[in-house]
């Protein structure tokens, strides 16, 4: 989020033009250093002598923001524009706040953002990773290419850059583009994005050793900032097992009508094509998207607590189950859209998601299981308990067993209300099979080009599923646990 930019004059009486600045100064140092109450001292006193002043009014948002008010936040930043038509900083701290629930409107906020402040690079990173995310890609490459003259060896940029690279065909000229980064202070998201970026031209290349070492590299920086993260994937596992087996075999309700018509699961595995369906769902106007797993999480804690500890669900909870994850994802209905949930994860828990919304339907990627794991253990996350198994190709395999189990346990009550794409379809014929899950979906209507190009994009790495070029320097222990 930003606090000030281009744009920030007011009409304020000259004669208090320095009282006011030195107020907007205390107000932003406070803000930096997490003094939340001083710097909306400051800011409030500053807008009783200069009602108009946008910087302290896009401060008043930033508050709201770190107190997770995410609707005063917009208000605010809404107000600052008014105030100050011309100031970018609001512009840009709204495309931040919509780029998961709204990107369109994410990408107009930053484009006039940028537009009012040409030199803010984390403004131009944004949009070009925005772009790359909901399947515009080749935009958000051009972007970031252009980018790079005026801000060389950013590592955001470089990172997009490349990755258009690569999927051009020149990897070697992708390592080029990210030589010499300087990662220390680049922060978790962008050096993830370097490092594996790198793994995956080297794995464009054939070379397997280059890229399991940037992958490792990558993996390092970000266990480094959480040590216990692998000590609280275990008990998440754990859960995710317990709730798992409580389903398995189970008869499940199913019905046309009722809780869970408008909601739709996109499970699988991690890296098995889900995301792809993602970055063109998030764009459909008839559609919401969420993708940060806690909706389900909510309903998990409601449901069982923590550790689990699995109970039969009486209809008060599961009622209660219901309104927890209504409570995060967003009400049923809000303007009659379709709620996707992508959580591929989600395959673990599909029998409880099932009860609980017993006409909600599911979209299952199924893929190679090695070259899914290999993937997973290859690129980055922000980091969870669960994306912390992924880091490794052996813990990830452990996970994939686990989430296999689970699934297969309810699969067969669920069959009426599951559409399963295999990602070799996907990726060899992706035209016919996105109109397969659209017309599943009940999204009628001509599929663009481009949705069609994104939703056919290889799943990381290994490229084209050639993960045998990697079988010397995997565990054997972990193939053959994928190989049953």
């Amino acid at each position: 989020m930003q606090w000030t930019g281009a744009g920030m004059n007011n009409a304020v009486n000259e004669q208090t033009v320095e009282a006011v600045n030195k107020m907007f100064r205390s107000g932003l140092v406070a803000l930096q250093a997490g003094q939340v109450e001083a710097a909306e001292s400051a800011f409030n006193k500053l807008l009783k002598q200069a009602p108009g002043h946008a910087g302290a009014i896009n401060g008043l948002g930033m508050i709201a923001i770190q107190r997770g008010d995410r609707e005063m936040a917009r208000g605010h930043w809404l107000k600052a524009i008014q105030a100050a038509p011309d100031f970018s900083a609001p512009y840009v701290n709204l495309g931040n706040l919509d780029r998961r629930s709204a990107p369109q409107k994410a990408i107009e906020y930053y484009q006039k953002g940028i537009e009012l402040a040409p030199n803010d690079a984390q403004a131009v990173f944004a949009l070009a990773s925005l772009l790359e995310s909901v399947g515009m890609s080749d935009q958000g490459a051009a972007l970031a290419s252009d980018a790079l003259v005026r801000f060389p060896k950013h590592p955001g940029l470089a990172a997009v850059s490349a990755k258009g690279l690569v999927r051009q065909g020149r990897a070697e000229e992708a390592i080029s583009v990210m030589e010499g980064l300087a990662l220390e202070r680049a922060g978790r998201r962008i050096a993830q994005m370097v490092h594996y970026t790198r793994a995956e031209a080297y794995d464009k290349l054939g070379r397997a050793e280059d890229a399991l070492k940037e992958a490792d590299a990558g993996r390092q920086a970000l266990e480094s900032l959480f040590p216990d993260a692998l000590n609280r994937a275990s008990v998440e596992r754990a859960d995710l097992a317990s709730v798992g087996a409580f389903y398995a075999g189970r008869a499940l309700p199913y019905a046309k009508e009722g809780p869970g018509e408008d909601l739709v699961f996109l499970i699988g595995f991690p890296n098995s094509g889900t995301e792809q369906l993602a970055a063109v769902l998030r764009r459909h106007p008839s559609v919401q998207l969420r993708d940060d797993g806690f909706s389900v999480e909510k309903a998990i804690q409601t449901a069982f607590g923590s550790p689990v500890i699995p109970q039969p669900l009486s209809p008060g909870l599961v009622e209660d189950c219901r309104k927890a994850y209504d409570r995060h994802f967003g009400k049923p209905g809000q303007g009659r859209k379709l709620r996707v949930d992508h959580m591929p994860i989600a395959a673990a828990y599909a029998g409880f998601l099932a009860e609980i919304f017993p006409a909600a339907r599911f979209v299952r990627f199924r893929r190679d299981p090695v070259a899914a794991c290999l993937a997973s253990s290859m690129r980055g996350y922000e980091l969870t308990p669960i994306s912390s198994y992924l880091l490794r190709f052996e813990s990830a395999a452990d996970l994939y067993v686990s989430v296999e189990t689970n699934w297969t346990g309810c699969a067969e009550t669920m069959a009426e209300r599951t559409l399963t794409i295999e990602d070799k379809d996907r990726v060899s014929d992706p035209q016919s099979t996105l109109s397969k899950v659209m017309e599943f979906l009940g999204l009628p209507g001509t599929i663009p080009g481009e949705a069609v190009q994104a939703f056919g994009e290889e799943s990381g790495i290994p490229a084209g599923g050639e993960w045998k070029r990697y079988e010397p320097f995997l565990s054997k222990t972990a193939l053959a646990r994928l190989s049953r």
